[in-house]
């Protein structure tokens, strides 16, 4: 029985990644199955929240059968974005203690395949951040892992590594990733013909600098429950009267920076063993 665990990072098109799983269940193999990310977010991950460790019998519920290789992709289980962006200053500071609450359930798998993309930092911490302010009370992107932008995802990747050493790894590219999926769902399920791939398909954006000084400015006097609705209206309002460039706080040498940074982070990662670069 063989496992593919897709567990991240946020904002790398997990969403539309999941999407095309979903809707393309008909073209599945016999044998395979998917569990739904709502599905296995509130069975699985809620819990996994509150501590609770899981082993095989545990997922009785979600998967009837056994399948002779299954499939889950849900973000969250390497942490939440408040975790991420306000509360550490380094990248996904719980994510090892949340996949040694799995560790017993993953073992029962005879192959395990470990999906994770990479995205730029001076890419992906503006988008993890306008995501944040959709769900959370504002804090500004000063604030955001106590401005230590120049975050590598090696400790990220290593840390997967420790906490399942016999699985393969693999990473994706974000950047590469709308050419690359076809190849990743050949890999996946040894075929992709007549999947759809969902290219048309919009990604979620991320807001603009009017949007997010905006909201910066009247975010004390909307009510939480209120505050995707009004940041989505903001947006609106904004993009109709073509008001703002979308939201990048960094600097033109930061981002050199940051770049330079993730490029040494792809060629580090070329290099490993039992890791794959997509």
């Amino acid at each position: 029985m063989k496992l593919h665990l897709h567990i991240g990072a946020h904002k790398t098109a997990t969403t539309h990644f999941q999407n095309v799983l979903e809707i393309n269940k008909g073209l599945y193999p016999s044998g395979y199955k998917y569990i739904p990310m709502d599905e296995f977010r509130r069975n699985v991950t809620q819990p996994l929240d509150r501590g609770v460790n899981f082993c095989k019998s545990d997922f009785d519920e979600i998967f009837s059968s056994t399948p002779s290789v299954l499939i889950i992709s849900e973000e969250n289980i390497s942490g939440h974005l408040n975790k991420i962006l306000f509360n550490y200053d380094y990248l996904y500071p719980q994510l090892e203690s949340r996949l040694t609450r799995l560790v017993d359930f993953i073992k029962t798998f005879d192959e395990v395949e470990v999906w994770f993309s990479v995205r730029a930092m001076d890419s992906i911490l503006p988008s993890m951040y306008c995501e944040f302010l959709r769900y959370c009370k504002f804090r500004p992107f000063e604030k955001i892992l106590s401005g230590k932008y120049e975050q590598s995802w090696m400790p990220v990747i290593n840390t997967i590594r420790e906490c399942l050493p016999e699985a393969k790894i693999n990473i994706v590219q974000y950047e590469n990733y709308t050419s690359n999926l076809p190849k990743i769902i050949s890999h996946i399920f040894n075929n992709n013909n007549g999947w759809n791939y969902q290219l048309n398909t919009r990604h979620r954006e991320s807001f603009s600098h009017t949007t997010i000084d905006t909201f910066r400015k009247y975010n004390l006097i909307i009510p939480k429950f209120l505050t995707r609705a009004a940041l989505n209206y903001i947006s609106r309002t904004s993009s109709k009267r073509q008001i703002g460039d979308k939201f990048s706080p960094f600097s033109q040498h930061q981002r050199q920076l940051l770049q330079s940074l993730y490029a040494s982070d792809l060629a580090t990662i070329k290099e490993m063993e039992n890791v794959k670069l997509f």
